[in-house]
């Protein structure tokens, strides 16, 4: 039992000690990268260009969706960028928070 017990608290301690835990989401958004991005014009080659690969893609009936995400590991940043493509993959809405 007693050995059980220092098993236990040996990995606790490991655990607690290692601490650091990196909980970062994605990557900074560039407010000035967003500005690139027009309606009508900008494709989805060009999107991908300036912010890559987006964390979620959702197709709909008329195009596609993108989702860009940028959480800081102390949760004091949070970003999110939404971009809607239309069916000839040019930029039809884009929508930002906290950026």
């Amino acid at each position: 039992m007693r050995m059980l017990k220092m098993s236990v608290t040996a990995l606790l301690l490991g655990v607690f000690m290692t601490g650091c835990v990196d909980l970062t989401i994605g990557a900074p958004i560039d407010a000035d990268q967003i500005k690139l991005v027009r309606e009508g014009l900008t494709t989805t080659d060009d999107v991908q260009g300036y912010f890559g690969a987006p964390l979620h893609k959702t197709k709909t009936a008329t195009g596609e969706i993108w989702v860009y995400r940028y959480v800081s590991d102390d949760l004091s940043t949070i970003q999110d960028l939404m971009v809607s493509f239309g069916e000839d993959s040019t930029v039809c809405v884009v929508n930002r928070d906290g950026i």
